[in-house]
């Protein structure tokens, strides 16, 4: 009689599927991007950008920081069989600032009698941060926290301002103001 061995052994290396994208995101919003992966014997999921992002054994990564600095992240993904047979690829995550500004709350029209100063606070908020405020008529200032104010003394009349605001990403916002 002979005796022979089989010796049955895992060489295939595990597979995307489908193949990650490359993502965008909006700044100050959560991250959660899901990467799938076939193999038979299909071990764990590795990412090596663990500083701010994090990968689980389903293949879906996060941010683990609150919020991500505008810029492009390039990191790579790795999956891994119970064999060790390994399969990487380059992935990109770009987080940019388009949401422009907003006034909050939205301002309110104002009357004044003749012969007095004029003050009005504009408040905006954005998500990554506010640069400048600006008017449209040289009658008034406005400085770079909103306050706005008359620069010299207002005629008897209906005055509409253009209030605009504008983001470091030069997002920009208006409103008209009477």
């Amino acid at each position: 009689s002979t005796f022979f061995q089989i010796v049955v052994q895992d060489t295939t290396i595990p597979r995307f599927d489908p193949h990650p994208v490359n993502q965008t995101i909006e700044a100050n919003t959560t991250f959660l991007y899901d990467i799938n992966a076939t193999d038979a014997l299909l071990a764990n999921y590795s990412i090596n950008y663990t500083s701010l992002f994090v990968i689980n054994g389903s293949g879906a990564i996060t941010n683990s920081s609150p919020s991500l600095a505008l810029g492009i992240y390039q990191f790579n993904i790795s999956i891994n069989d119970t064999s060790n047979n390994r399969n990487g690829t380059f992935f990109r995550v770009t987080v940019q600032d388009t949401t422009p500004p907003r006034f909050e709350p939205l301002p309110t029209n104002q009357t004044v009698d003749v012969n007095t100063t004029f003050v009005y606070d504009f408040n905006a908020t954005d998500l990554v941060s506010l640069v400048t405020f600006g008017v449209n008529d040289t009658a008034f200032n406005i400085n770079s926290t909103g306050g706005l104010v008359n620069s010299s003394p207002l005629q008897i009349r209906i005055y509409v301002l253009n209030i605009t605001i504008n983001d470091t990403s030069n997002n920009k916002n208006f409103t008209y103001f009477q």
